[in-house]
């Protein structure tokens, strides 16, 4: 019988790694928030994107810039701030023939320049040979109509919102087919279709009841004035969502922030340290109803760190409404300039611009924030520091976050209201109480005096 031989065991060859000093030649490092260009994922899409590097100015900072053939790409670093930052980043060369490890410093001290992605043009339809086309006019092998193209448009760059639009359309379209007569038998043919909206088909077959014109007018501009709600709670907490409101990427970073200042603590947590590590002393004195408001969690509960994060994403969504001033405006070169002005963190930085503020046009530069947009952002702060007190879902004394809102109590109030809350003034202090009740009810508009 053969013996079996042990292996022979590896030697583990050292590795000499030399660190160069930062030099005007180190690499710069580039993300894509947005997603690879399909130029890079796909080979067939065109020629690879080109990119340029230039000096914002003479001594400092660094604009990164390039393009392919359907998107232009630009980010920048003003150069300041960096200095005492404790994380550097590294480009790593391994090379290993000669068993050497070369660690180069990435430019401007590490920056990772996040690319803002933007469509050079859009096409324009033009008609052709009786077909309405988009582009130039000619139609190609494919021979696409201008509604698929502007799907498709919309589908690869579109916001969400408008990305929900068309499916909404698509859902509702008629099929001409399906119209063989009128009244009940039209009303049957067209509930028969596939891809109609749930909730056509079932005002359809609950007997097709007329809809008040005002009614839904009023409906629409309350869906676009308050945050997502669910109408048919049971129980106040349930009425809005947290998560749903921030969105799940910003409220990820807020749940990473929160937690590692958090984590490591001692059970006999100091709630002061920790409002002070997440809001710094100037800002915790220039917002004391947020400061209070988080003086007052309990860290020690289970609920605990979700409130602070709650509270944590008001005083965030705070400074930004404050930054906005009366004008509303934002100035900047690019959308990373602005969350940059702003002091926010990008992913919740990403999140308000995007969903309330929209790009100036002409020679400014920068995001403005209209004023039905304005009001919604009120609306959502306000709910989400109700909702950081607790599951009651009542607060008293909300003159303090007015004042740090830079808002009247009748506004602050008025925007309560239209969420759905209960708004009244106590006689002990003077200042309003609000409440969420069960099940759901929104004032009637009030009509203007002639």
């Amino acid at each position: 019988m053969s013996e079996r031989r042990s292996p022979k065991k590896r030697k583990d060859a050292p590795i000499a790694v030399s660190v160069s000093e930062p030099s005007s030649t180190d690499p710069v490092l580039i993300s894509f928030p947005r997603g690879l260009p399909i130029s890079i994922i796909e080979e067939d899409e065109g020629d690879l994107p080109k990119f340029k590097c230039r000096r914002l100015n003479s001594k400092r900072g660094l604009v990164v810039t390039g393009e392919d053939d359907t998107c232009t790409y630009s980010a920048t670093a003003e150069g300041r701030g960096h200095d005492g930052r404790l994380t550097k980043t590294y480009v790593c060369v391994l090379d290993k023939k000669a068993r050497t490890l070369k660690l180069v410093p990435a430019a401007e001290k590490g920056t990772i320049f996040a690319l803002n992605q933007t469509v050079k043009e859009y096409y324009t339809p033009n008609v052709k040979h009786g077909t309405r086309l988009v582009g130039d006019g000619n139609v190609g092998d494919s021979g696409t109509s201008a509604t698929d193209r502007v799907k498709m448009l919309v589908e690869s760059f579109g916001s969400k919102k408008k990305q929900k639009v068309m499916k909404s359309r698509a859902a509702n379209r008629v099929n001409i087919n399906a119209v063989v007569g009128a009244g009940t038998l039209m009303a049957a043919s067209v509930a028969k279709q596939e891809g109609i909206s749930e909730a056509n088909r079932k005002g359809m077959e609950e007997g097709g009841e007329q809809v008040n014109p005002s009614d839904a007018a009023l409906d629409a501009a309350r869906r676009n004035l308050l945050p997502p709600f669910n109408e048919k709670a049971e129980k106040p907490f349930e009425v809005y969502d947290a998560e749903t409101i921030i969105g799940t990427s910003a409220w990820t970073r807020v749940s990473r922030i929160v937690t590692k200042k958090v984590v490591g603590e001692s059970e006999q947590m100091n709630t002061d340290d920790l409002i002070l590590k997440l809001m710094g002393k100037i800002n915790a004195d220039k917002f004391p109803s947020i400061r209070t408001l988080m003086g007052s969690i309990n860290m020690s509960k289970t609920s605990g760190t979700y409130k602070m994060k709650v509270a944590f994403y008001v005083y965030l969504a705070t400074k930004f409404n404050n930054m906005l001033g009366n004008r509303g405006e934002i100035r900047g070169k690019t959308l990373d300039d602005c969350i940059h002005s702003c002091h926010l963190p990008h992913d919740v930085g990403y999140k308000l611009f995007e969903t309330f503020g929209t790009a100036m046009q002409g020679d400014r530069e920068g995001y403005q924030v209209s004023k039905p947009k304005r009001d919604s952002l009120l609306v959502q702060i306000l709910i989400l520091y109700v909702m950081a007190h607790g599951k009651r879902m009542k607060v008293s004394n909300l003159g303090p976050i007015f004042k740090d809102l830079n808002i009247r109590a009748k506004e602050g109030v008025e925007r309560l209201r239209q969420a759905g809350f209960e708004c009244k003034k106590s006689n002990s202090t003077g200042e309003y109480d609000a409440c969420l009740n069960v099940p759901l009810t929104f004032p009637r508009p009030k009509l203007a005096r002639r």
